[in-house]
């Protein structure tokens, strides 16, 4: 994926306390009450002094559906805009077929370490995108992004 300001990071991470506040929300459920998402994509950013290997799995109903390593720089290896923003490299996946729904969970290992894993089924809305910021290697945080309003693309 592409260099995103911070500034950017930042706006998306309070995307998720907007969202639940507008807008019609929708959910899904299979044969077994569970429920299901649309998952579109996960962005990783690397927000550490300090650069890493983030080991990322999308799990589908217990099955990893997807897996993938990231070698993610330090913040301060990158150079700084004119303006004085700083910016923040960035790298993830997106689903091939632009929108699949699932029982999704997503998890996040930082140099090997512990995962960090979240339930998407558990989020009250659909499609979802998924921001993971890494501040250290014990400290992940995952952002979800909802938007009823469109589709994955």
């Amino acid at each position: 994926m592409a260099n995103l300001e911070r500034r950017k990071v930042l706006e998306f991470s309070t995307i998720p306390i907007l969202s639940l506040t507008s807008g019609c929300l929708s959910r899904f459920s299979n044969d077994n009450g569970q429920n299901e998402v649309s998952f579109c994509e996960v962005t990783i950013a690397n927000e550490d002094t300090e650069s890493h290997t983030a080991s990322v799995e999308l799990v589908e109903a217990g099955e990893v559906a997807h897996s993938d390593s990231y070698e993610l720089p330090s913040i301060e290896k990158l150079d700084q805009s004119a303006e004085g923003d700083t910016y923040v490299e960035t790298d993830g996946f997106s689903t091939s077929n632009g929108q699949r729904k699932g029982e999704y969970s997503l998890r996040v290992k930082v140099n090997g370490g512990d995962w960090s894993e979240i339930d998407l089924t558990k989020e009250n809305s659909d499609p979802v995108s998924v921001l993971v910021t890494i501040q250290s290697v014990a400290n992940v945080s995952f952002f979800v992004q909802t938007d009823t309003e469109s589709e994955c693309s």
